[in-house]
């Protein structure tokens, strides 16, 4: 396919792609570096707390991780979707798969909040070797407070 094959002039530099990509960038950029920032001071604070409170962080983060996973995955789901029903102009459809994503975001939400709450011991098990008594409160509170916002991360 001829039309595929690079040519010299798609390797330059113009104006409006370059601000294009810095429009989109720099946001970016800047939420990887919030993100990254928050990350190291809160280790730094959870390590003043000793051995146990650090376990516990690193079990409950991946628990919080797998639980999260679907979200991730709706929105990669949604964007290829949108992109998709974009090209064929049909914002109608894009609208109605907005809708169903965020209902099943909710739903979704609600019921892994309290199914993780549940069976948190087993799945805390998972990731920690331990004796769960010494960690399993630390774990619960942040599960409980982490759990909170899972609602928003879905949206």
């Amino acid at each position: 396919m001829p039309a595929l094959v690079p040519q010299k002039k798609h390797w330059r530099l113009t104006r409006r792609d370059t601000h294009y990509q810095l429009q989109m960038g720099i946001p970016m950029a800047l939420q990887f570096a919030i993100t990254s920032s928050g990350t190291m001071i809160m280790q730094s604070a959870i390590n003043l707390f000793g051995s146990e409170a650090v376990a516990a962080y690193t079990a409950a983060c991946k628990v919080e991780q797998l639980v999260t996973q679907a979200f991730q995955a709706m929105g990669m789901t949604m964007a290829t979707y949108s992109a998709q029903n974009w090209g064929i102009h049909s914002t109608e459809r894009i609208r109605k798969g907005q809708k169903t994503a965020m209902v099943l975001s909710c739903s979704y939400a609600v019921i892994i909040y309290f199914v993780v709450l549940a069976i948190l011991p087993f799945m805390t098990s998972l990731f920690f070797d331990g004796d769960l008594t010494t960690v399993i409160g630390y774990v619960r509170e942040y599960i409980q407070i982490c759990g909170l916002c899972f609602i928003p991360l879905g949206m």
